[in-house]
């Protein structure tokens, strides 16, 4: 009921409300730099760049979550602040040179932040203590350049770097160095004071502790893209690549083996009905020309035979002569007949007739045989001449025989002189 009680009444209310715009400012900050800065990384093929992506979101995770779940409210907030106004630094002197395209919605997203950040501060900041913040914020970059990792900087750290308060300005009560020794609790009961410390630990740590999977799931995302930087792993990655790119193929061609293999066997057989095909238009007129010489030869065949058994017949009109025996009288020969000379010629000339039709028969039939008809004609042609001469022979041979006979006989046959 006292005034004093009172106050610390609305100094722990507003303390309570300060650490709650913080705890969510928080959320919204990892959220939005990890989105747009995953978006980013998705967009590189360097691994080296991955790498450096996926250090910062983490690093501003990790930062912007224990800067929150701090003890005291208005440290937090500078703490977020200061986070977010270095961060902001950082990306403009580091990342745009590097991503001048790409990292220009992050760049975007870091100066929203940076403005709702110092929104926290309104509540327990005057106007001239922001500005002597951003002073001190400008004046330690300005000594600083070169530095990347500036999420683990709290303010307490560089603001004592920069120099020590003003005379007097620890004790005053509106100054921003003397804001830093509020105490949320102060004037409360002990046991009260207890309490709500013990409350106020715990509600930290549960929030911290909900927070941090998401931390850890970055902290493997970081751990893959540093592995991806290695040559040895690179090397496997590589090396996979490959074995998985011939596993596919090799996939590939089992699937498609069964129908090559049908289709071959199917142009295989096309390939031979097509070569039997033309061989059979090739051999069809050769049988059948083969065939018609068959057929010839064996029409000669048959008139050969023909004419050898005329020839028999001829030759069995001549007996043979019979030698006489020692002591045996000589029978009187058969008179000379000149039809039986007569047939034998006619019976020549039948087949000679024969034989001239034999030849046109196998000319017409057989080209191919040509040659041996031919050559069987001239031989029959010198056989008839050869026995036609003989028998020419033998009929002048027997009419001089007759005609001398006839002289004789008839000299023999007139009377001689009287003895």
């Amino acid at each position: 009921m006292t005034p004093a009680a009172r106050q610390a009444a609305e100094v722990k209310e507003q303390m309570d409300q300060l650490q709650a715009r913080s705890m969510r400012f928080a959320d919204e900050y990892v959220g939005r730099v990890v989105e747009d800065t995953s978006r980013l990384i998705r967009a590189q093929d360097d691994p080296q760049a991955r790498l450096a992506l996926s250090s910062w979101q983490l690093t501003q995770a990790n930062a912007a979550y224990g800067n929150a779940s701090g003890p005291s409210p208005v440290v937090n907030a500078l703490d977020l602040v200061t986070l977010a106004s270095l961060s902001r630094m950082v990306i403009e002197d580091t990342l745009m040179p590097r991503f001048p395209e790409a990292g220009q919605q992050l760049l975007a997203t870091h100066r929203e932040l940076e403005k709702t950040a110092w929104t926290l501060c309104d509540e327990f900041l005057t106007p001239s203590q922001i500005a002597d913040f951003h002073g001190i914020l400008d004046e330690w970059r300005r000594q600083h350049p070169t530095v990347r990792t500036v999420a683990f900087i709290h303010f307490l750290d560089f603001a004592k770097q920069i120099g020590r308060p003003k005379p007097g300005e620890t004790a005053r009560a509106g100054g921003l160095f003397g804001m830093l020794g509020i105490d949320p609790l102060a004037g409360l009961d002990p046991a009260i004071r207890e309490i709500e410390q013990t409350r106020t630990f715990a509600e930290r740590t549960i929030y911290y502790m909900q927070r941090l999977p998401y931390v850890v799931n970055l902290q493997l995302e970081r751990a893959t893209s540093e592995l991806l930087t290695r040559p040895e792993y690179r090397q496997i990655l590589s090396d996979a690549n490959k074995i998985s790119t011939s596993v596919e193929r090799f996939s590939l061609v089992a699937s498609a083996l069964p129908a090559q293999i049908s289709a071959e066997r199917e142009a295989a057989i096309n390939q031979i009905a097509d070569q039997l095909a033309a061989q059979e238009q090739v051999l069809r007129p050769v049988l059948a020309e083969l065939r018609g010489t068959l057929e010839a030869g064996s029409e000669t065949a048959q008139a050969l035979e023909s004419a050898v058994r005329s020839f028999d017949t001829l030759m069995a009109r001549f007996p043979a002569k019979k030698t006489a025996a020692a002591g045996e009288s000589v029978a009187p020969s058969r008179p000379f007949d000149i039809t039986e000379y007569t047939a034998a010629a006619a019976e020549f000339s039948r087949t000679a007739g024969q034989l001239q039709q034999l030849i046109t028969s196998l000319d017409a039939q057989s080209p191919a045989l040509t040659g041996a008809v031919a050559t069987a004609v001239d031989r029959s042609q010198s056989l008839i001449d050869y026995l036609f001469l003989r028998a020419a022979a033998l009929v002048v041979l027997l009419v001089g025989s007759v005609l001398g006979a006839a002289l004789l006989y008839r000299k023999l046959s007139q009377p001689g002189p009287a003895r």
